[in-house]
């Protein structure tokens, strides 16, 4: 039998951490375990997406604009409202566009109007369930609550400039509040763009 300290044991204790340089390393045994966890939780997090996916509770919006140069600014408000009964999960938000914009994120903007609603759709087709949260453009929205500034840069997607940007998944909007991403053209050149948001409710 080998020391205690030596890098392999091939004894009881080798399924215990190794002692390597004064450092505990993990055995091959540890390691298979962790592996075996992590499997099963990569497993049960795609089975509870694929469940909210079936079940309807998935939805998307998305708006063309035109943004005039020198300034020309396009607004989609998302609006999770008091009484809605859920949180919204969002799965992204994404913009394209053709020319290099500002993109600026605001948490619960002041809103003397709505505007009118954008369409939304459901994940699954065919399903009946109708989102609880509205996502609106063309309304009046205060820019007092900026918490994010980004860059979209312009150019194709075929070549390295890109032409299309987002934020993934990690925010959560409770009852009773709201995100409102407004792109800003700077150009002197009229640019097309696009918002696009995923969601889901629970």
């Amino acid at each position: 039998m080998l020391s205690r300290n030596s890098c392999y044991r091939n004894d009881i204790h080798s399924s215990m951490p190794l002692n390597i340089l004064g450092k505990s390393m993990p055995s091959p045994v540890w390691y298979r375990i962790l592996y075996e966890v992590l499997g099963k939780v990569i497993i049960r997090v795609r089975q509870y997406i694929l469940d909210i996916y079936r079940e309807g509770r998935a939805f998307e919006a998305s708006k063309r604009f035109s943004l005039a140069g020198n300034g020309g600014t396009a607004e989609m408000l998302f609006v999770n409202p008091e009484g809605s009964g859920v949180d919204a999960y969002i799965i992204d938000i994404e913009w394209t566009q053709g020319a290099e914009i500002d993109i600026d994120i605001y948490q619960d903007p002041e809103i003397s109007s709505y505007g009118s609603e954008v369409p939304w759709i459901t994940k699954k087709v065919g399903s009946q369930e109708n989102p609880k949260c509205r996502v609106y453009t063309g309304g009046s929205y205060g820019s007092s609550s900026k918490k994010m500034e980004l860059l979209g840069y312009g150019g194709s997607k075929n070549f390295a400039s890109g032409g299309q940007a987002a934020i993934g998944a990690g925010i959560i909007v409770d009852e009773g509040h709201s995100l409102l991403i407004k792109l800003t053209n700077n150009g002197t050149s009229n640019v097309k763009a696009s918002i696009r948001i995923s969601w889901y409710e629970e």
